[in-house]
């Protein structure tokens, strides 16, 4: 009966890497690397692609330390492979910085016909990304509700410059029957009229929130790389001025909300 090689693969996703990650990654292959025997056939390859263009390659761990050019670049990819072709074993490892719907090229993979080895070689690169700082999720988690607040944010900045741009040119006119028919049931119904309120800020203001809260959450991809000086992290800076937004604006806004609701 011929052997059977077991492969097994598991998906690294919702983490921020850094440097030291790596490097601790590439460790664990650089060790299997050394307790090899010297008349096995084995390729060690070790890469890190940078958003300059530039390319970086080698067999030791050190490509990933704080000596190594890519700590002064912002890197966006790696791959780490080590094959021993004479025992049919393999272990690959493929990370690069992508946003919260392209995280599929993200995984570690082991192959080898002993599966005590797979299992073992496969738990200790575990034991790193389970040591990766976690990603947040909070955006990717709540991304309707974010964009119904937003929706609500927009619209009414929407129709109150709208307000004020028709209020200098539409002379007043009478109260038609039916405008005052409609403000005699919104002031029977607050709620309704609320929700008449309310309603128009999210229909005026929901193109333009879908397309922000998209953009928003890109500032968390699912495997961010935070390797190289802290001015290149682009999305953590991102992050900062967006929260200084949403203290801004937003809250305000949900303060408001809450006002005309719980305040009647």
């Amino acid at each position: 009966m011929s052997e059977i090689k077991e492969s097994r693969v598991v998906t690294v996703a919702d983490k921020i890497v850094r440097l030291e990650d790596l490097y601790r990654l590439a460790t664990v292959l650089s060790d299997e690397h050394a307790s090899l025997k010297s008349r096995e056939r084995v390729s060690l390859f070790l890469a890190a692609d940078c958003d300059d263009g530039s390319k970086f390659s080698g067999e030791s761990p050190t490509l990933y330390s704080e000596a190594s050019p890519i700590a002064t670049k912002r890197a966006t990819a790696v791959h780490m492979e080590l094959r021993n072709f004479s025992a049919s074993r393999s272990i690959v490892v493929e990370l690069s910085h992508s946003g919260y719907y392209h995280s599929m090229g993200n995984r570690i993979s082991v192959a080898g016909m002993e599966p005590n080895w797979v299992n073992g070689v496969l738990a200790r690169l575990e034991d790193v990304t389970r040591g990766m700082s976690p990603q947040s999720t909070f955006v990717a988690k709540y991304r309707r509700l974010i964009t119904l607040v937003t929706a609500l944010g927009i619209g009414a900045a929407i129709v109150w410059i709208l307000v004020m741009l028709l209020i200098p040119i539409v002379p007043p006119t009478p109260t038609p029957a039916e405008d005052g028919l409609l403000l005699a049931f919104v002031m029977r119904y607050p709620l309704a009229g609320l929700l008449i309120r309310y309603g128009g800020y999210y229909v005026a203001g929901w193109g333009p929130s879908s397309f922000l809260v998209a953009r928003l959450a890109e500032l968390w991809p699912s495997v961010e790389f935070q390797v190289g000086p802290a001015h290149k992290h682009i999305e953590r800076r991102r992050r900062s001025v967006i929260a200084a937004i949403v203290t801004l604006g937003v809250v305000p806004l949900l303060l408001e909300i809450a006002s005309s609701i719980f305040g009647r």
